[in-house]
């Protein structure tokens, strides 16, 4: 009796495996059809706007040493090793990559370079082989750039039959996104960087500017004072001789040391003008830099400062003097917090 127990059960175990064997042929023989009919092709393309020129984002992102700190993929992998062969940033320039199971291994390397695109082959050699077109494309916004990040994925067969079940645009087009958002807060960090809590705005085309007013040397403890005296002194002598300012009261400061500064206080008006009582103060056409501050004109000192530090960063030296616009004050503003003073240092260039 268990002899034939012992048969049915084994004839009904060869039974089961037989069925399954059928399925996974039919799963297999199915996966492999899909495979056929399958696309092999697809187009992942993300783009973003970034606050920053389009100069800027595209000299970083041209660069192979640089794409490790906004790659998306960076993180996956930490101790993966790259290599940088040929001359980064230009054609025929190739980043490699080894790594773990979630970044494989592969290569980019660029193809060809215009002023709005760099082109790059992506090929994979794990956890399977496949060559993609990739390609960057810059557009000028102003002083914004947008860029878009393409990819051209080939799913090998029979792969690519398993890739139907997947949104492939959706699965791979995060890490696009990832990566650009990547790129927008390190270019534009770049591009806004701060100074002592300022950022400083670059005027390579100063056009110049000619002030009327009274220049006089003194105590830094009596600036205010005197600023008031010199600029009713500067206003009375414009409407006494018709003139309409042509922008805001500034100071000019031409040295400030030893307790002392030598300073001029005037109003904007054109070139070539006589004003009794006042002297001309012209400022040439050149490179302007400057900060907003906003608060009392009389804690400025740290806005001055970080003009210092954007120059000396920058390995430029400032030519001329100083200058304080007030831009809105006290008389069309009470709360001191919203009073803004555009401070103007010049240099000659960058070096």
């Amino acid at each position: 009796m268990f002899e034939n127990l012992h048969l049915q059960n084994k004839d009904v175990l060869m039974k089961l495996l037989k069925v399954l064997l059928y399925i996974i042929l039919v799963v297999v023989g199915l996966f492999l059809l899909l495979g056929l009919f399958a696309t092999k092709e697809y187009h992942i393309e993300r783009s973003m706007v970034i606050d920053a020129p389009k100069s800027l984002v595209y000299e970083h992102a041209r660069y192979f040493k640089n794409f490790d700190a906004w790659s998306p993929w960076t993180a996956l992998d930490p101790e993966q090793k790259v290599t940088i062969t040929g001359t980064d940033g230009e054609v025929g320039a190739k980043h490699s990559w080894s790594g773990n199971d979630n970044v494989g291994e592969g290569s980019q390397t660029i193809t060809a370079i215009s002023p709005d695109r760099i082109d790059i082959l992506t090929e994979f050699l794990r956890p399977f082989k496949s060559v993609s077109p990739t390609a960057y494309r810059f557009e000028s916004m102003g002083n914004k750039c947008k860029v878009h990040w393409t990819f051209e994925m080939k799913a090998p067969f029979p792969m690519n039959g398993l890739m139907m079940f997947t949104d492939v645009d959706k699965a791979i087009g995060k890490d696009f996104e990832m990566g650009l958002e990547n790129l927008k807060r390190i270019t534009e960090e770049m591009a806004h960087r701060k100074y002592k809590g300022y950022e400083v705005t670059e005027d390579a085309m100063f056009a110049g500017r000619t002030y009327y007013g009274v220049r006089s040397v003194t105590d830094s403890a009596a600036i205010e004072s005197v600023f008031a005296k010199n600029m009713t002194k500067t206003l009375s002598a414009f409407k006494a001789s018709n003139i309409v300012p042509k922008g805001n009261a500034a100071a000019i400061y031409y040295t400030w040391a030893g307790g002392k500064a030598d300073m001029a206080v005037g109003m904007p008006a054109d070139k070539g003008l006589s004003i009794a009582g006042l002297q001309a103060f012209n400022l040439s056409a050149g490179s302007a830099y400057s900060v907003d501050y906003y608060g009392h004109s009389a804690g400025t000192m740290k806005a001055h400062l970080a003009l210092e530090d954007y120059f000396k960063a920058n390995n430029m030296t400032m030519v001329g003097p100083a200058v304080e616009e007030y831009v809105v004050t006290g008389q069309t503003e009470p709360d001191t917090n919203k009073w803004l003073t555009k401070i103007i240092y010049f240099s000659e260039s960058k070096k």
